[in-house]
């Protein structure tokens, strides 16, 4: 495959795994949460909104991530796969996807604690740690390797620098806003 075919083709992935995340985060998972709040009546009804807020948080490792992964498609763009940089943002991929599991723990012992569990919703949790941790895993494994092909050598190297964050915090801010115009929309129209 050649070089534009696949940074077009990475970028596409990227761009639809954000359209799916928007989807699901403003769309999906506020009607499911919702229709858990149904189920619960009067006992936990209350939880409804700040379970949607909290499965929102969420949403935010997963848009730096996307965007550190746009970033590294660019410099693969620009015949500048294996820097220091790309290292950098594999290893921020890599925090953010053991950020986002961490979360995912907390949230599903928190409702554990609370509604005394459902199987389905434990099944769930456990798919999206285990899918976690691996994509943590390979970023981490990743990165090294390209941190290796950046400095040319095969002993012990520095820990790259980080690079500006400028352009990782505005498409950032980008898909959070989108993500939260998504959540504010699927809210009220729930209480419609």
């Amino acid at each position: 495959m050649r070089r534009v075919t696949l940074v077009r083709t990475l970028k596409g992935v990227v761009v639809f795994l954000a359209a799916l995340t928007a989807l699901f985060y403003g769309f999906v998972f506020p009607d499911l949460i919702g229709e858990m709040g149904a189920m619960w009546e009067g006992t936990f009804a209350w939880l409804v909104t700040p379970a949607i807020v909290a499965v929102s948080l969420s949403a935010v490792p997963i848009a730096v991530a996307l965007a550190l992964f746009w970033q590294i498609c660019t410099d693969i763009g620009r015949d500048n796969s294996f820097c220091h940089k790309n290292a950098w943002r594999l290893s921020g991929i890599g925090f953010c996807a053991l950020a986002d599991t961490a979360y995912c723990v907390v949230g599903t012992v928190t409702v554990f604690a609370i509604t005394g569990g459902n199987p389905g919703v434990l099944l769930l949790a456990m798919t999206a740690i285990f899918g976690g941790l691996a994509i943590a895993l390979a970023a981490f494994l990743l990165s090294h390797l390209v941190l290796k092909a950046a400095d040319g050598s095969s002993g012990d190297t520095p820990t790259p620098t980080p690079p500006a964050t400028g352009d990782t915090l505005a498409v950032s801010a980008v898909v959070v806003a989108v993500a939260a115009a998504a959540f504010v929309f699927a809210t009220k129209k729930k209480h419609k």
